[in-house]
């Protein structure tokens, strides 16, 4: 049994928040939050402190969001426009200034509603190549840090979540359709397709405790949870028996 006990709160002014994500905004040695109101404005806070704000980027509706160390960039997303601004353009001008433009890094026009936002970030065990991948309702979209694209596939049916795992310089990419499928790529290539009973709207990989490793968690349209496996004959990560029988 757990205990939460509240730290700290914050009271967000106006419009209800949408989203959030956590980063090193600034390269700062302390973890940073980013809330995302329903009007695309961006809130910053690091522990008791509110840092900034800064309003939309002349977006209508908020989508997903993410952070990516090796720019130090926010990405954001309203319909099928990407776009990115470094945390110290946004610190350094002035909280009136409405020049978006000039605060911008890049946009990209991808033309297509974007789902999930994932920062690719290369490490010493997997060195790949810093990217940002997009996943939206009929295409995922590899980009490079600075807006172009690398690859784009396009999906025969909607999508509705994404899960991203790095090997051996590879993106491995598991996406959950609309039409109760989960689809698994290497980079471009689809290596496996699997059949549900339900549509999933999430999907991470999950372990729970030392015999239950990397098992595929999704949660479903219908607000139920399930965990689950590839294959026929699980072995979780157990020894084998081994038995001998004389004759």
């Amino acid at each position: 049994m757990y205990r939460f006990d509240k730290i700290f709160q914050h009271r967000i002014k106006g419009q209800p928040a949408y989203n959030m994500c956590i980063g090193n905004y600034g390269k700062s040695d302390k973890p940073r939050i980013c809330v995302q109101t329903i009007n695309c404005t961006l809130h910053f806070f690091e522990s008791e402190n509110h840092i900034l704000t800064r309003e939309s980027f002349h977006q209508i509706h908020p989508g997903p969001i993410a952070y990516h160390p090796s720019t130090d960039s926010v990405i954001t997303t309203s319909g099928g426009v990407i776009n990115a601004v470094k945390f110290t353009t946004m610190a350094s001008m002035p909280s009136n200034k409405k020049d978006y433009k000039t605060m911008m890094e890049w946009d990209l026009n991808v033309g297509d509603t974007a789902v999930a936002v994932e920062a690719i970030v290369p490490s010493e065990e997997n060195p790949v190549q810093p990217s940002l991948a997009i996943l939206c309702r009929r295409s995922l979209h590899c980009l490079t840090t600075l807006g172009s694209i690398r690859y784009t596939i396009r999906l025969e049916n909607p999508a509705m979540a994404m899960y991203i795992q790095i090997k051996n310089a590879s993106i491995h990419y598991i996406l959950a359709t609309h039409v109760k499928t989960l689809l698994f790529y290497e980079d471009t290539t689809m290596i496996w397709a699997a059949q549900l009973n339900f549509i999933p709207i999430s999907v991470t990989l999950s372990t729970f405790g030392d015999g239950y490793k990397a098992m595929i968690t999704l949660l479903s349209d219908e607000y139920r949870v399930s965990v689950g496996y590839l294959g026929t004959e699980p072995s979780f990560f157990r020894m084998p028996l081994i038995w001998i029988h004389n004759l």
